[in-house]
């Protein structure tokens, strides 16, 4: 089974996972939602998983969340109130979050807040959920986007929401990128993905090695949770710029429907 960018991505945010993780997923991002679903499935048994204020929900379709989340609260070991959820982070009980921001540097600098475009003036954008808080406090950081180029990738970010010090990995839909302590460095390009392509669009000095592993490929089981239990709607795919409309409006028929997905024990 040849994987899909989204699902390269989500395999890529599970062996991000390590064993003792306590793992923070926020809303509206599913497929950082699936991806977590997907490590404690295969990679990590022992990961705790935080998904926006519910403590180790069972496995479920990511539908649910996104049309009845009070069905996960209630299956969940727990529900926190949110600022029960940020003191835990102050606290530094959590160990990794998967964020996708607008924008990520060269220097780790996260930016959901605003953005220039084409024409040079700024768009505002919703903002980040504590996002300048867990840029310092959460243990590391994972950044993703189906996208690799400048306008990601820029040099410096338009506006600091989350200042440097806590990324320690990006993953794009073309590549690995992972913080040497200094600078991001090239770690593995996807099936398909050229070392000199990938350099090419960061708009920050990228360092690569001679030679550029190939990234691992979800496995077959992977490959068949995220399409057959974890995500059998593709609403991962609400994080992608081409199939996003598609998504949106499979999101539309489930909720006309009354359908939310099902847990699973």
């Amino acid at each position: 089974m040849t994987p899909t960018v989204d699902e390269q991505i989500a395999w890529c945010l599970a062996r991000s996972c390590r064993p003792g993780d306590v793992l923070v997923v926020g809303v509206a991002t599913p497929l950082a939602a699936a991806a977590a679903q997907l490590a404690r499935a295969l990679l990590v048994p022992d990961l705790v998983l935080l998904e926006g204020t519910a403590v180790d929900a069972p496995p479920h379709d990511v539908a649910t969340p996104l049309l009845r989340p009070e069905a996960v609260g209630e299956q969940a070991v727990g529900v926190l109130a949110q600022h029960e959820v940020l003191d835990a982070i102050q606290r530094g009980r959590a160990t990794l979050q998967l964020v996708s921001p607008a924008q990520v540097d060269g220097a780790g600098n996260l930016n959901t807040s605003r953005v220039r475009g084409p024409d040079g003036s700024l768009r505002r954008l919703p903002g980040g959920l504590a996002t300048a808080d867990v840029a310092r406090l959460v243990g590391r950081l994972v950044a993703y986007r189906a996208d690799h180029s400048p306008r990601f990738l820029p040099e410096r970010v338009e506006f600091v929401t989350g200042a440097a010090g806590r990324v320690v990995r990006i993953v794009t839909a073309s590549a690995v990128l992972d913080w040497t302590g200094e600078r991001f460095r090239l770690a593995s390009v996807h099936v398909g993905a050229e070392p000199a392509a990938v350099v090419a669009g960061c708009g920050f000095a990228l360092e690569a090695p001679a030679r550029v592993p190939t990234t691992e490929p979800p496995p077959a089981e992977a490959l068949r949770l995220l399409r057959e239990e974890i995500d059998p709607h593709g609403l991962r795919r609400l994080e992608l710029r081409e199939r996003r409309a598609e998504a949106l409006e499979t999101l539309s028929r489930l909720a006309g429907r009354g359908e939310c997905g099902k847990m699973r024990p």
